[in-house]
């Protein structure tokens, strides 16, 4: 995207941040998913810089630009159709999970995407068995699962919630049994959580395993029905690092935010499709994995 508009990929991960020019279909794990209007208007701005405007007020009209002004501005064309003013409207209209988005699914996700779309539980159990023989649990959930959920995402909502509950609970199935392979290598304790009403069975599973892989035993905290309980649970938890996964939702969001001032839970890390805006957040769970293991083992003896 960096080479399609332009600019260097720092760019845009500072305008994001600084001016909220984020992508429509940002989810979990930084897949950033552009739609034609996204592109476009990040060209606009671009050239708007170069014209010599601030890059505040260049974001500042862009953000505020018509579509008809973005049509209109030489150079923002996309690669795959000119951008118009009808088919712009059409698709900002429509459902984020029905938007076209920029970039085509792997092979390998689409013949996933297909045997959830034939309800095949047996199917789907097989390819994620063998993305964690491949790949390793972290990587099956960067790179088969997450991709497949942003597929779904795609969908109606009916289609979307029955693909989601059999891909999760096929994850579920895969996994199976946790168990490490040696002793320990944690001398930290290690605690999994999620807010209260958006467990995510899939994560935790696949998250379990790939620090299991490891050989770092983490265990599941519940956090109860409510703020309340929420917040008695993580202040009574032993000391240790605490991985809290955020949903994408302002209410847990903030409820994330109140977590993190808990004292003496020791260190947090976060991570979700709610915590992608935060500064120092985890993307993916191998990136998380990697964080959990600086935070909760001790670096080898030198000789």
């Amino acid at each position: 995207m960096a080479r399609l508009v332009g600019v260097a990929p720092s760019t845009l991960r500072t305008w994001a941040r600084r001016y909220g020019l984020e992508p429509s279909g940002h989810r979990s794990g930084l897949h950033r998913r552009y739609s034609e209007t996204d592109v476009a208007r990040l060209r606009y701005m671009r050239s708007l810089t170069q014209s010599g405007m601030t890059s505040r007020d260049a974001a500042t009209r862009a953000m505020t630009a018509t579509l008809d002004e973005l049509a209109a501005t030489p150079g923002v064309g996309h690669p795959v159709g000119e951008l118009t003013p009808t088919a712009a409207l059409r698709s900002d209209r429509r459902p984020m999970q029905e938007r076209a988005y920029v970039g085509d699914v792997a092979p390998v996700v689409k013949t996933l995407l297909g045997t959830l779309g034939n309800a095949d539980a047996r199917g789907t159990i097989s390819l994620l068995r063998i993305a964690l023989r491949d790949l390793g649990a972290a990587r099956t959930w960067d790179e088969r699962v997450l991709p497949a959920r942003a597929a779904l995402w795609r969908l109606h909502r009916e289609a979307q919630a029955r693909g989601d509950a059999l891909l999760s609970t096929a994850v579920v199935g895969a996994v199976g049994d946790v168990r490490l392979g040696r002793a320990p290598r944690n001398l930290v304790p290690v605690y999994l959580c999620s807010l209260p009403g958006h467990q995510d069975p899939a994560a935790e599973a696949l998250l379990l395993a790939a620090l299991a892989e490891r050989s770092i035993h983490a265990s599941v905290l519940g956090l109860g029905a409510g703020a309340a309980t929420a917040i008695r649970a993580v202040s009574g938890a032993p000391a240790g690092v605490l991985v809290l996964q955020v949903p994408d939702d302002q209410v847990a969001a903030q409820l994330a935010g109140r977590l993190r001032q808990v004292a003496g839970v020791g260190e947090q890390l976060h991570w979700g499709e709610g915590w992608v805006r935060w500064a120092g957040h985890s993307g993916g769970m191998t990136d998380l994995v990697r964080a959990v293991e600086a935070a909760s083992c001790p670096p080898p003896e030198q000789p």
